[in-house]
């Protein structure tokens, strides 16, 4: 067959083989793992970073709203209290008194 000592030597190199790759399939698949961990991390301070904005800006606009009809309120009516629609009507003698 063959020298013994170098059939040994192919099969001791050959398993050396296979126990390297394994070990870079496992090496690689953890770099892959805190890959994944990193990016989801990032991701998730992006998503709260959007969160915190969203809700500055949901105050902004509630602001906004708010002084948005407190002026229409006040300029529609001198007092900054709703007249009903007899009331108009008796302002601008639309409606005799009864």
């Amino acid at each position: 067959m063959g020298d013994p000592i170098s059939i040994g030597m192919v099969m001791s190199v050959g398993s050396t083989a296979i126990k390297g790759i394994g070990e870079l399939v496992t090496e690689f698949s953890e770099e892959s793992r805190i890959q994944r961990l990193v990016r989801a991390n990032h991701y998730k301070r992006k998503f709260d970073k959007l969160k915190t904005q969203l809700k500055e800006y949901k105050e902004r606009f509630m602001f906004i709203m708010s002084t948005h009809n407190f002026a229409n309120t006040a300029s529609s009516n001198r007092y900054g209290c709703k007249r009903s629609k007899r009331d108009n009507a008796h302002r601008n003698h639309q409606l005799k008194p009864s």
